[in-house]
C-alpha cells in the first residue's frame, strides 16, 4: 500500500533481519514475528494501528495515537512521529496485575497514514541497528518501574515519576546501571 513493499514473514527472512541485521527489538520487525507465529498457532489476526488506554480508561485520547506508544499508567505518553490518527475502539489487550485484569492497549483498525509507514520503513532498513548509539534500560519494580533512557534516569511508583535525574558523566552511568539494574559494562 502507498508503495511500501510487502515485508516477508517467514522464519528465514526474519531471522536474516532481526539475528544477523542486528535489529532485534524494533517493533517493525518484531511485530511481523509474533504476527506470523500466532497466525501458525491458529489466532485470527489483523495488522492495524494500537495505542494505549490512558490511565485505565477505555476511552480513547482526545486524539488517538498512531503506532504503539507508552501508556499513562506506565509512565510518559510517546507519539509515534507526532502524528495522531482517528479509529473506532475495536479490540483490547488485558495483562493480569495486582490480582485483577487491567486493560493495556486499545486497537483500531485504521490504517497507518504515509508519513508514519515512511518513518517506519526509514527506521527498518537502517545499514545499522537503530539503538547502536543509545541506552535503554528497564527494570520493574514491585509498584512501578526504574527506567535509563540515554543519560535521564526515571523512576515510577504506581503510575507517577518520583524520581528523574540527568546522569552527569558516564562513571555515574555505569554505577546506576551495575547498582539499579545489575549491569556491569566493564
Amino acid at each position: 500500500m502507498w508503495g511500501c513493499s510487502e515485508r516477508p514473514v517467514d522464519a528465514e527472512s526474519l531471522h536474516r533481519r532481526v539475528v544477523h541485521g542486528g535489529r532485534g527489538g524494533m517493533c517493525q520487525e518484531m511485530n511481523p514475528l509474533l504476527f506470523a507465529n500466532l497466525q501458525r498457532l491458529g489466532f485470527d489476526c489483523y495488522q492495524g494501528m494500537a495505542s494505549v488506554v490512558l490511565a485505565g480508561s477505555l476511552q480513547p485520547a482526545e486524539q488517538p495515537f498512531e503506532g504503539l506508544v507508552t501508556s499513562k499508567n506506565l509512565g510518559d505518553t510517546i507519539t509515534c512521529m507526532g502524528t495522531h490518527q482517528a479509529g473506532a475502539t475495536t479490540d483490547n489487550l488485558h495483562c493480569f496485575a495486582g490480582g485483577q485484569w487491567v486493560d493495556v492497549y486499545y486497537f483500531t483498525r485504521a490504517l497507518a497514514t504515509q508519513p508514519v509507514i515512511a518513518a517506519c520503513a526509514e527506521a527498518s532498513f537502517r545499514s545499522h541497528p537503530l539503538f547502536s548509539n543509545h541506552v535503554v534500560v528497564t527494570k520493574p519494580l514491585p509498584d512501578g518501574r526504574v527506567t535509563l533512557m540515554d543519560w535521564e534516569l526515571k523512576v515510577r511508583k504506581d503510575g507517577t515519576v518520583v524520581e528523574q535525574r540527568v546522569l552527569t558523566s558516564e562513571e555515574e552511568r555505569d554505577a546506576v546501571l551495575e547498582d539499579v539494574f545489575g549491569l556491569n559494562l566493564a
